[in-house]
């Protein structure tokens, strides 16, 4: 539902929710559904201009999700929150390390080759 509102601009309504789902997947210690919640409003809170904030929702959420593709994908929209930022040495730096380190975006669906 937060991506409903979220795509129709209800942004303080998204806030709300996100911010309530968040509180109780930390008390019923679900940090997959923490990690969502926390990278949607960081998504949010970049898309508001509340870029410092959408920085530190986007870490929090990086420190909570385990999937290799998942973690990829706050990767990338933590260099583009640095973007926004204005941050280019941190952005370079930042695109680089996802580079480096991505997981499924080569080999996807693909055997390694030895």
């Amino acid at each position: 539902m937060p991506t409903r509102i979220f795509a129709k601009g209800n942004l303080p309504q998204a806030q709300t929710i996100l911010d309530d789902v968040i509180v109780q997947a930390r008390d019923q210690e679900l940090p997959e559904v923490q990690g969502l919640a926390l990278h949607s409003r960081a998504a949010l809170a970049s898309r508001s201009g509340e870029h410092a904030e959408a920085l530190k929702l986007a870490y929090e959420a990086l420190n909570l999700t385990a999937r290799p593709a998942d973690r990829d994908v706050v990767l990338e929209d933590i260099a583009a929150i640095f973007t926004q930022m204005e941050c280019t040495t941190l952005r370079v730096t930042l695109f680089l390390f996802l580079t480096a380190t991505a997981q499924m975006k080569s080999f996807a669906g693909q055997p390694r080759s030895t």
